[in-house]
């Protein structure tokens, strides 16, 4: 967008025009980026309601330590427990989004104008803005001579220039690369494509909670979905017996539709219409039973569970970092199960430790990377492990978007810092013996590094010869 200059010379306030100038302010882009961050920060302080408490938030913010703090009003003004939904920072993001517009407009504006094969018009100049000349130099040559040199300078270093119309003379427009410059445009626009694709995921994506099946069960996906998946069986690949790599081979169930099979492992998602399964890891499920020293089998009880009869009894993993806990009501102790995903030996273990006196003693039984027994105490665990997936379903529409535009910008801006592309105004001035010249730089091209060697460069050119 070009701010042109009124003909008649009075002026005239265009709130538009002001507002696109505030909006193109480097300034403005560099405070709205600098209050985005202090958000992120926060709410990487501050914790976020949970999504499963979503329904309920007040009730989650009451059992949060602090909660009624000295800042805890505050808190709850701006909604920091909620960030990424608090109308305040969508309105932040949204202005963000403005001035990145505007600085893509501009930018695209002055790649046209360097790039078209036709003369500059007057009121093109107005990208250069009002601030004054990058740069300037003097010499004691005249003007006239001072042009033919600068004339000869551009044209054995490749510029394009071109004098400007109704202008006094020694007003020259060069750029070198020009082409380049639409680099700037392009990461720009990418940056916004990348944006709009963030919003799209945050308004219109969701995520469930974790879900670890056993072989043949089922889960509606829900959030309007009319699909069911079922795990159909969990297990290594033929490739690899590497737990890392064991295989979630599962069946999409649209209603009314044809049952598809599909195989989700770690990393790589089934997807079905925009839908994705993810495996996520792996939890232990284990069949125990445990003995005294005569070999009698004693009670347990797992869990919430009322205490069983002598026997096994399965012991669920809620998750990876989970520390279930099995009641021998005969000893009145306790055994608690450690998993670690990746133990030292490689691969991942199972630790069984005892616990007695009121939890404060604890003594390790013995750690399993496969089914086997641990001793201590007197006791004999036997312990039958198997493993069951954690698999999480989520639509994340446009995140395809997201990844394009940030690598487009990459790429845009990398090319464009590589090739150093240059539009540059020369503006001659005689004033008595002496002749200066303004060196002017669009506002996008401002402190780039080529500026003051061709500065330098102008100036041996323009050096008296006697």
């Amino acid at each position: 967008m070009t701010d042109h200059s009124l003909p008649s010379g009075k002026f005239r306030f265009d709130p538009l025009s002001a507002l696109w100038r505030i909006a193109a302010s480097p300034q403005t882009l560099m405070v709205l980026l600098a209050l985005v961050g202090l958000a992120l920060a926060l709410g990487i302080t501050v914790p976020q309601i949970p999504a499963g408490e979503a329904q309920n938030p007040q009730a989650w913010l009451a059992a949060q330590p602090g909660a009624a703090g000295p800042f805890g009003g505050l808190i709850d003004a701006l909604r920091l427990h909620d960030l990424f939904h608090a109308f305040w920072f969508h309105l932040l993001l949204v202005l963000v989004g403005l001035a990145l517009f505007v600085w893509t407009v501009d930018a695209a504006e002055l790649a046209w104008l360097a790039t078209r094969r036709r003369s500059w018009a007057a009121g093109d100049l107005a990208l250069w803005g009002r601030a004054a000349p990058q740069a300037s130099l003097s010499t004691d040559i005249t003007a006239a001579e001072a042009q033919t040199r600068l004339e000869a300078f551009l044209t054995e270093n490749r510029y394009r220039w071109v004098a400007l119309p109704n202008a006094s003379p020694g007003n020259l427009v060069a750029g070198r690369r020009g082409l380049f410059l639409w680099a700037w445009p392009l990461a720009l626009g990418a940056v916004l494509a990348a944006l709009l694709g963030l919003a799209i995921v945050a308004n219109w994506g969701w995520q469930n909670g974790d879900w670890l099946p056993a072989d043949g069960d089922e889960l509606a996906v829900g959030h309007g979905q009319p699909l069911t998946v079922r795990l159909d069986r969990y297990g290594p690949s033929q490739e690899s017996g590497d737990l890392d790599q064991q295989r979630s081979q599962i069946t999409w169930l649209p209603d009314g539709g044809t049952p598809l099979q599909d195989v989700a492992v770690l990393g790589h998602p089934a997807r079905f219409e925009g839908v994705a399964l993810r495996q996520m890891g792996h939890v232990p499920i284990v069949q125990m039973s445990v003995r005294d020293a005569s070999g009698r089998s004693l009670a347990l009880q797992a869990g919430g569970d009322e205490p069983g009869t002598a026997g096994a009894v399965e012991v669920a993993f809620a998750s990876a970092e989970d520390t279930p806990l099995v009641f021998l009501a005969d000893r009145d102790l306790f055994l608690a199960l450690d998993f670690e995903p990746h133990c030292r030996g490689g691969g991942p273990a199972l630790r069984v430790d005892l616990l007695g006196g009121g939890g404060q003693d604890r003594q390790t039984l013995g750690t399993l990377q496969e089914s086997g027994t641990v001793t201590g105490g007197g006791l004999q665990v036997d312990v039958d492990l198997a493993y069951r997936p954690i698999l999480r379903v989520d639509h994340r529409p446009a995140v395809g978007l997201v990844v394009a535009g940030m690598a487009l910008a990459v790429a845009a801006l990398t090319v464009g810092w590589l090739a150093s592309p240059r539009l540059v105004r020369l503006v001659l001035a005689s004033s008595g013996d002496v002749t200066r010249v303004q060196i002017l730089v669009p506002s996008p091209l401002r402190g780039n590094r080529w500026l003051w060697g061709l500065v330098a460069q102008l100036q041996e050119a323009l050096a008296d010869g006697d």
